[in-house]
């Protein structure tokens, strides 16, 4: 049996913050060495951010796992349903059917190997 590491971060970087997120992010993934990593995107689709991520993951033997079309799937109910919170942006987050999507790429990706 292996243990699984998930990683999903970077949504809330700022340009001003980059270079160290970059060195903190690379040492987080060389500290899950031997496990089966995976490394997802970020939620809002900050695509220069992304490719460094997946780079980073890539070489740390990870499987770069894109989630940043969920929220804005037509099919994505989490804005219509469910709990809705007074701060809109918390509104932006998954929720239970984002969530679900997120967890299915996962595992396939995890499985995969």
């Amino acid at each position: 049996e292996s243990t699984w590491v998930v990683v999903e971060l970077g949504d809330n970087t700022r340009a001003e913050t980059l270079k160290q997120f970059h060195g903190g992010y690379e040492q987080l993934l060389a500290a899950a060495k031997g496990a089966k990593l995976a490394c997802l995107s970020t939620w809002w689709d900050n695509n220069s951010l992304d490719a460094k991520l997946k780079n980073l993951c890539e070489n740390n033997g990870g499987r770069y796992v894109y989630i940043g079309d969920i929220h804005r799937s037509p099919a994505n109910p989490d804005k219509r349903s469910g709990p809705q919170y007074a701060n809109a942006s918390v509104n932006d987050h998954p929720h239970d059917w984002g969530m679900a999507r997120i967890a299915e790429r996962v595992v396939a990706a995890l499985s995969e190997r």
